[in-house]
């Protein structure tokens, strides 16, 4: 975990957590069998002596091998590969818990500016292609032409590689019917967009 990701709302996070031993607290998470078990965990249950860790030198130490040393050597313990797996999950965690925080606080201001919510549709458990198509038809079509401010997550590229951004664009929709697909065209542009394909939020625009 970086310092930056241990913000006041994720420590009160922590504190409001069920407190276990270290002992019990290792050894059921050593016992888990994935991540995904591991993450919920993590969610539920802390051990103060690992919390503490979060507020002292560990922070000055960068890389996941370096921090779970720093763990194993101030408890005394000797399962080192386990706690490199906490320290990983930790940091996932605390990503992101810090991102739903940021994405609720965009999400308010954004409402509160006029723009609308509309989540990226994906299926539902028994539901069939054609039901889903439909479903899609309903709420991306009457978008489609719409001239709107749009804020989503733009691909970009950069000096490592691609990657995604979120920010405010203006454009408009363009459904495409046969294959389901919403795509965010930039203003100027006629051909050339985006396919969206996670939560976005709009306003028309003259």
């Amino acid at each position: 975990m970086e310092k930056k990701d241990y913000t006041k709302e994720y420590k009160e996070h922590l504190n409001n957590l069920q407190n276990l031993n270290l002992k019990d607290f290792l050894n059921q998470f050593e016992h888990l069998n994935d991540y995904k078990e591991k993450k919920l965990f993590l969610n539920k249950f802390v051990c103060k002596e690992i919390k503490g860790v979060f507020i002292e030198d560990f922070f000055k130490l960068f890389y996941l091998d370096s921090q779970a040393k720093y763990i194993l050597k101030k408890f005394n313990l000797t399962n080192l590969d386990n706690l490199k797996t906490l320290v990983y999950s930790y940091n996932t965690n605390s990503r992101e818990f810090n991102g739903n925080i940021k994405e609720l606080e965009l999400k308010n201001k954004l409402l509160n500016k006029g723009y609308k919510e509309v989540e990226f549709l994906r299926y539902k458990e028994n539901e069939s292609k054609e039901k889903f198509k439909k479903r899609k038809e309903e709420i991306y079509k009457p978008l489609d032409n719409l001239k709107i401010k749009c804020v989503f997550d733009r691909d970009k590229i950069g000096i490592l590689g691609s990657f995604t951004e979120k920010g405010g664009y203006e454009g408009k929709f363009k459904f495409d019917k046969e294959r389901g697909f919403l795509f965010f065209i930039p203003k100027r542009h006629t051909k050339t967009g985006q396919l969206l394909i996670s939560k976005f939020y709009y306003k028309e625009v003259e």
